[in-house]
C-alpha cells in the first residue's frame, strides 16, 4: 500500500509493487531519487506506470496553482485535462507520449493546454523524462507568452498575405497543381495560409516542431520562395489554395 512519505510532503512513498523494469532500484532509493528530483527549479511532476502523480514540486504548484496535496495520488490526465491548442484531448489513459517513451522512442517536447487550480486553462510546453521503476518525470514550461507572440506574428502574416493576394492577380501563365507537394506539405501550406505558427501546426498535426520546419523548407524550395509569406502568396497566385 502506498503512503505519503513523511520526510517529504511532496513525494508519495513507493511500495514493492512499483517494481517495473529496474528492480535493482529498491523503493527507498527510488523515493530518495524523487525527493532530490523535485528540488528542480523548473515546474515538474512525476507519475508512475498507472499515470498516478507521485511527486509534485513547488515550481509546479506556483505555475498551475495546485498544491501537492491536491495533485499527489491523482491520475495526471484527470487532474490536468490536457488538450492540444484546438481543444482536442491529448492527456488520456493510455498516454501516447508515455507509450512512445516506453518503446524507446522519446517524443519531442509538445505544447498542450492544462487546467489550473483556479479553473483557468494554461498552455505549457511539456518534456517527458524516463526514470527508474517505470516512473516518468514531466517537466513543464509556461508557453503563454510564446504563444501570444506567435499568434500575433501569425495574424500579421495572414493580414499581409491577404493584402498581397488581393492586389496580385492569379498567375494564369504558371498555374500548377499541388502534385509536386506531398499531402502533408499541402496540409501544412494550408495552415500557413491561415497564419498558423510552427508550434500551432506541430500541435494540430501531432508533429515535432523540427519536422514541421523541415516540411516548410521543402515547401519553400518547391515553390521557389525564400519566406513563408512569399510561399503562401505564390501558392495563392498559382491557385494552389483554392
Amino acid at each position: 500500500m502506498k503512503g505519503r512519505n513523511h520526510s517529504d510532503p511532496d513525494v508519495l512513498s513507493l511500495g514493492p509493487s512499483e517494481a517495473a523494469s529496474s528492480r535493482e532500484i529498491d523503493p527507498a532509493s527510488a523515493s530518495e531519487i524523487l525527493a532530490t528530483l523535485i528540488q528542480c527549479g523548473d515546474p515538474l511532476f512525476v507519475v508512475d506506470q498507472h499515470y498516478r502523480i507521485v511527486a509534485w514540486n513547488s515550481a509546479a504548484q506556483a505555475l498551475l496553482r495546485l498544491a501537492p496535496g491536491q495533485a499527489i495520488g491523482q491520475p495526471c490526465h484527470r487532474l490536468l485535462n490536457g488538450t492540444d491548442l484546438h481543444g482536442r484531448r491529448v492527456c488520456a489513459a493510455p498516454c501516447e507520449p508515455m507509450l512512445a517513451l516506453q518503446r524507446g522512442s522519446p517524443p519531442p517536447s509538445f505544447t498542450i493546454q492544462v487546467d489550473e487550480g483556479n479553473g483557468a486553462r494554461r498552455p505549457v510546453e511539456m518534456t517527458l523524462v524516463p526514470l527508474p521503476r517505470g516512473l516518468t518525470a514531466h517537466v513543464l514550461r509556461d508557453a503563454s507568452r510564446q504563444l501570444s507572440h506567435e499568434r500575433f506574428v501569425g495574424q500579421i502574416r495572414h493580414a499581409l498575405d491577404r493584402l498581397v493576394g488581393e492586389t496580385s492577380p492569379p498567375d494564369e501563365g504558371f498555374r500548377v497543381t499541388t502534385d509536386a507537394l506531398t499531402a502533408r506539405e499541402q496540409e501544412i501550406l494550408r495552415l500557413l495560409a491561415q497564419g498558423a505558427s510552427t508550434n500551432e501546426i506541430a500541435s494540430q498535426l501531432v508533429l515535432s516542431s523540427g519536422t514541421v520546419r523541415t516540411h516548410v523548407q521543402h515547401i519553400l524550395a518547391k515553390l521557389g520562395a525564400r519566406r513563408r509569406l512569399e510561399a503562401v502568396a505564390i501558392a495563392r497566385r498559382r491557385g494552389l489554395l483554392s
